[in-house]
């Protein structure tokens, strides 16, 4: 279980490096969190990680499909960004039990958040 989340977080960080032109700048690391239930990511960003304010860059909802593929037009996971003002009620991996990283079509939201200076 925690290698699928793992390579779940691997993925959601390759997604919030490549969902932003600039792919994320700044003197310090950006950072990708689980999305929060009822808030968005600007507000996940701002207000969440305290004394360091980021600002959200991307929201990511994601899944993968764990099974080798053969085919070269399988897919292998899907995507989608929601953007950084939409709220979220669900693919929230906070409300998840451990093995929801196994199940085919389980997104997850996160959100890719970086730190301004």
């Amino acid at each position: 279980e925690d290698i699928a989340w793992g390579s779940l977080h691997m993925a959601a960080t390759a997604a919030c490096r490549g969902s932003v032109p600039s792919g994320g700048t700044g003197r310090w690391a950006n950072a990708v969190v689980p999305a929060i239930a009822g808030y968005t990511c600007d507000k996940v960003c701002a207000e969440h990680y305290v004394p360091n304010v980021y600002v959200c860059d991307s929201a990511v909802t994601l899944t993968g499909f764990v099974k080798h593929t053969t085919k070269n037009i399988e897919k292998v996971g899907y995507y989608y960004n929601y953007g950084c003002g939409a709220s979220y009620g669900s693919h929230i991996e906070l409300n998840r039990s451990d093995n929801d990283a196994f199940k085919r079509v389980s997104y997850m939201t996160y959100c890719c958040c970086r730190y301004p200076l």
